[in-house]
């Protein structure tokens, strides 16, 4: 997937939003690392506000109280407003209330190489090129957060894609998204039965199939071991009878 870095942005954006749309002050909340949240209750009394007060307000470790989440509760948790590019499809935004949105990063060359970021060849990485409002940037289609639709509107909006590069960030995502999961190795084989290496699928190779039992630990691919990729084992299925008879 071969990312061109000129003829990217459109210069007379659409009225609304779109998928790919880069986005300013974007509100984006980040929980705490830890299981338990800090709650919000009216000073003294402890009691559940039913709207952020303008006076001062008492947090307190959620574990401490009884009646913790009985209902809505208020919450202290860090945020930031950032740059973000927005994820959700362009034809689910007007009828969705949450918008999906992965911030947007600063390049970094000492991290990322810059010439196979543009090549495709990072599986979760997306660049965008230096425009009017920001340096040269990627994102990193893992890190997803959720907004309302209300959070922004399009004076947020400081870059919009043209359609060839919208349609290559979207099948990037749904490559992502859609990927199929297999076993590493070294990994212990949970199940007996006959595995088959996922990446030699995905690639023009010889399809390597072996029988393992239950812990075993699964070994390398000798076929993705030539190409450099890591092996990803996946239990076959047997087909049931009804499937037998349309392979016949």
């Amino acid at each position: 997937m071969q990312i061109p870095e000129d003829d990217f942005y459109e210069q007379d954006p659409p009225n609304d939003l779109q998928q790919g749309d880069v986005l300013v002050g974007v509100p984006l909340l980040l929980l705490p690392k830890s299981e338990e949240l800090l709650l919000l209750r009216s000073q003294g009394r402890k009691q559940r506000l039913s709207e952020l007060p303008a006076g001062l307000v008492e947090v307190i470790r959620e574990k401490l109280l009884g009646d913790a989440f009985d209902e809505e509760e208020f919450v202290g948790v860090a945020a930031i407003r950032t740059g973000v590019v927005l994820m959700t499809q362009t034809c689910d935004l007007g009828r969705s209330e949450f918008w999906t949105v992965t911030p947007l990063q600063a390049l970094d060359v000492k991290e990322v190489d810059r010439g196979n970021l543009y090549s495709g060849k990072y599986g979760a990485l997306f660049p965008f090129p230096k425009y009017e409002h920001f340096e040269e940037s990627l994102i990193d289609i893992k890190e997803l957060h959720s907004i309302r639709r209300e959070n922004v509107s399009r004076s947020n909006r400081v870059a919009s894609l043209k359609l060839p590069i919208q349609q290559l960030l979207s099948e990037k995502f749904l490559q992502l998204m859609g990927r199929r999961w297999g076993h590493a190795k070294d990994e212990a084989v949970p199940h007996d039965g006959k595995y088959r290496c996922l990446n030699c699928n995905n690639y023009d190779m010889p399809v390597q199939e072996m029988l393992f039992k239950k812990g075993e630990s699964f070994p390398d691919c000798d076929c993705c071991a030539s190409i450099r990729r890591p092996a990803q084992w996946y239990l076959l299925q047997n087909p049931k009878p009804k499937q037998l008879a349309c392979i016949k």
